[in-house]
């Protein structure tokens, strides 16, 4: 019997199944190397929620980044960092894959001056147009205020930026203002949800279940009993799960899903050790 994949390979269908490029699945299975020597191929290893494609890991302090996605959703994945030391709480870095490739490369440009063969190698082999962003580079730097107005994030900016630069954000990410919008918490999962945000919402009216600061486990499984999968996947995207009972919680959604998308994410999920934090 063929054993099951494991590491990156395992996700090679979850990244296909959320639309990412090839270069993508590429770069989280270090076929492409990142653009900076600080960053290394996030697995396998490191515990993560469910809902992070990772790519990389910054050793020195354990930051990850890589891809969110809500497989039942409808939305795109975008791109992340997910700070472990701080309670694994995520942050837009990029609206889609290209945003993130280049954010990355602009870091590596200011980190190395100016386009050194592996930043050209990474540039490449991503897709990017290099001039284009080394002359941006070359003006702002890396410098998010700056970067709303530039290149692909022009009309775009993903929420890091937009909070940054003081521009309207159009993102699928929950805001500060997004308090009062009942619609946007509805599809907003507990890790998304900054302080400022997360203070609002405790003893709200109206404000969805795995929001409002309590144990996510029960709280998972009251929604499925209920037939709301979506809902319960943003539950256990929530703080506050052991590794264990995510492992047992993600099975039993991807059991009652009947979505491919949700098989695909729970075994790749499932084959990684998750090592250095006991849940997140």
């Amino acid at each position: 019997m063929t054993p099951p994949p494991t590491g990156i390979d395992a996700y090679a269908p979850v990244f296909t199944d959320a639309g990412l490029p090839a270069a993508a699945g590429a770069v989280a299975a270090g076929r492409v190397a990142p653009p900076t020597i600080d960053l290394v191929p996030a697995l396998p290893g490191r515990t993560y929620p469910p809902a992070l494609l990772p790519l990389w890991v910054r050793p020195s302090d354990g930051l990850l980044t890589g891809f969110w996605w809500h497989p039942l959703s409808g939305d795109a994945p975008t791109g992340v960092t997910v700070a472990p030391a701080a309670g694994f709480v995520v942050r837009e870095y990029a609206r889609d894959a290209e945003q993130l490739f280049a954010r990355a490369c602009l870091t590596a440009l200011s980190v190395w001056g100016g386009p050194i063969p592996s930043v050209a190698a990474f540039a490449a082999a991503t897709g990017l147009d290099l001039a284009a962003l080394d002359a941006v580079s070359l003006a702002i730097g890396d410098d998010p205020a700056a970067l709303a107005s530039v290149g692909p994030f022009r009309g775009r900016a993903p929420l890091s930026i937009a909070e940054a630069a003081g521009v309207r954000y159009t993102g699928p990410f929950p805001a500060p203002e997004a308090a009062g919008d009942d619609a946007r918490l509805r599809r907003t999962a507990g890790l998304e949800v900054g302080e400022e945000l997360a203070a609002r919402l405790r003893g709200r009216t109206g404000t969805p279940a795995w929001l409002r600061g309590g144990d996510p486990v029960p709280v998972f499984a009251a929604l499925l009993d209920a037939g709301d999968p979506a809902s319960a996947w943003l539950a256990l995207n929530s703080p506050g799960w052991p590794v264990g009972a995510a492992r047992d919680a993600l099975a039993r959604l991807s059991a009652t899903a009947g979505d491919a998308r949700v098989e695909h994410l729970a075994t790749a999920w499932a084959a990684q050790p998750h090592d250095g934090y006991p849940g997140y």
